[in-house]
């Protein structure tokens, strides 16, 4: 149950990141002060736009063709909550070298919570699934629009 779980959750990941891919519902984050942030595999990597939370049911950064992913619930927006980020709470990763990283061990912490935005940081660990090469995702922090209402 678990599997077909993941499944679907990238397969609707998937459809939601093609639309948002192709220039729908992106927002830029330097006009918005929306963004997502972390070290991948020690280096430094920040969004220049951000996919809508409430559109896409995800936190999703984007910067050069490569994205990361976070679990979204209006549900877990609760200062101090931590979120155990694995299989049934799926974070990922996308990058430029034809691997899919779906598989995740790591934490997300929300921060703050204000009637129109959220922050929180996360860190991870995931595996290639055909190389089997791993990637750690550190010093992650996202603030992102919300509407509270």
């Amino acid at each position: 149950m678990k599997k077909f779980t993941s499944i679907l959750i990238v397969l609707i990941a998937l459809l939601a990141f093609g639309n948002i891919i192709y220039g729908q519902a992106k927002n830029n984050t330097t006009s918005a002060g929306y963004y997502l942030k972390a070290k991948i595999n020690g280096k430094p990597w920040q969004s220049t736009s951000m996919a809508p939370a409430d559109a896409s049911g995800r936190i999703v950064g984007y910067y050069n063709g490569q994205y990361i992913g976070l679990p979204y619930s209006k549900e877990n927006l609760v200062v101090g909550k931590k979120i155990a980020l694995n299989q049934d709470e799926a974070a990922d990763v996308f990058l430029k070298d034809g691997c899919s990283y779906p598989l995740t061990n790591g934490q997300m912490e929300i921060t703050k919570v204000t009637a129109k935005s959220a922050e929180g940081t996360f860190y991870f660990t995931t595996v290639c699934s055909s190389t089997k090469k791993s990637v750690k995702i550190s010093e992650g922090f996202f603030r992102i629009q919300v509407s509270m209402k």
